[in-house]
């Protein structure tokens, strides 16, 4: 299993840019994944991301059209929904969010 950093850049304020055009100009990918994206744009702590290894040692709650893999785990906070993706080299997670 992999998990991607993701891209980043800042903005004119200093805020962080992890999806959209402006990332895509500067990086080459609008649609991003990986941690960074998890973190600064879906609001994923970092006591959220330590949680990983132990939700992707679950069995995932489906699999969807694409063959990636859900991941629901619930806790004091609320739920958490972990996205896992086929690659040719293995798996990669690919989104990691509070519904």
């Amino acid at each position: 299993m992999v998990l991607q950093r993701g891209e980043a850049i800042p903005d004119n304020m200093g805020n962080p840019i992890v999806h959209g055009k402006a990332l895509g100009r500067e990086t080459g990918t609008v649609q991003n994944y990986g941690l960074d994206k998890a973190i600064y744009r879906h609001d994923i702590s970092r006591q959220d991301a330590q949680k990983i290894p132990k939700i992707i040692k679950k069995q995932p709650v489906e699999t969807n059209q694409f063959g990636q893999k859900v991941y629901v785990v619930k806790d004091n906070d609320g739920t958490i929904r972990l996205i896992t993706s086929p690659t040719p080299n293995g798996t990669t997670i690919s989104s990691i969010y509070r519904p």
